[in-house]
């Protein structure tokens, strides 16, 4: 573990491994690098892996301009990749993760060599007014907590009890105001708009319970994906061989 210095605060990170093209692991909201643990050990194998926290989330600082966006992220990304001296790499992304990935590849896809989007929306998320109404109601301090639970409840569904333990404890330890900023920043963003101008491979790895149009392996124009079943959001926490097999074989396109 170590920290790099981010555009707006710190940035917690895990590098390992030798050879190969490296691999850099984007999590989700609310979520930590502490969620790729067996997906980085099993990439150290082979090739150099590295995960981080996102800004505001895990040991990560929050940004000093309260810049939630995911193209702020996306900087986040680039910060880590130099201060690590990626110069061309793969970029991964879990759920939320998938939009800080299409950012970066708007924003940098000279230094991207493949793009694995997991379990991630494919199109943007447009909540109705009714929706709307109801998450402001939610993100009330006092409402907040059983809120965010409820949310996530379906997702969790086939987890098991590892990975919901986990994820919850990163929920409960997420701060409120990140979660928030970070959920409000990624409205009505378009994975499809942003890899306009990326050339390079792209891939998907998803969970049956969750496929569907709105999917990326779905919505994007992507060269090849796998499909997990009976596992939760969490893919690669509920059944890490599976996925880390389906990762090898994408990735074994690129190097």
């Amino acid at each position: 573990m170590r920290f790099v210095e981010g555009p707006q605060g710190r940035l917690r990170v895990d590098d390992g491994g030798e050879g190969g093209l490296p691999v850099l692991l984007v999590h989700g909201g609310a979520g930590s690098l502490a969620q790729w643990d067996a997906t980085l050990a099993h990439l150290r194998r082979h090739r150099r892996a590295a995960a981080f926290d996102l800004r505001g989330m895990g040991a990560s600082d929050p940004p000093g301009n309260c810049d939630y966006s995911l193209g702020a992220m996306a900087d986040d990304v680039h910060a880590v990749a130099e201060a690590l001296g990626y110069e061309r790499f793969a970029l991964a992304g879990h759920s939320y993760g998938g939009g800080v990935i299409a950012a970066c590849a708007a924003r940098h896809p000279e230094r991207l060599a493949a793009l694995v989007f997991v379990d991630s929306y494919g199109v943007p998320w447009e909540p109705t007014s009714a929706e709307r109404e109801e998450m402001e109601r939610g993100f009330r301090p006092g409402n907040y907590a059983a809120f965010v639970a409820r949310w996530f409840a379906p997702l969790l569904d086939d987890a098991t009890a590892g990975t919901r333990r986990a994820v919850l404890a990163g929920l409960q330890t997420t701060p409120r105001e990140a979660f928030i900023a970070a959920t409000n920043a990624g409205m009505r963003f378009d994975p499809r708009a942003a890899l306009a101008g990326y050339r390079g491979p792209v891939f998907a790895i998803g969970a049956e319970r969750l496929d569907g149009p709105h999917l990326a392996q779905r919505a994007l124009p992507v060269r090849d994906f796998r499909i997990l079943k009976g596992v939760s959001h969490w893919l690669m926490m509920d059944r890490p061989d599976e996925f880390c097999r389906d990762l090898d074989e994408l990735l074994a396109e690129v190097g």
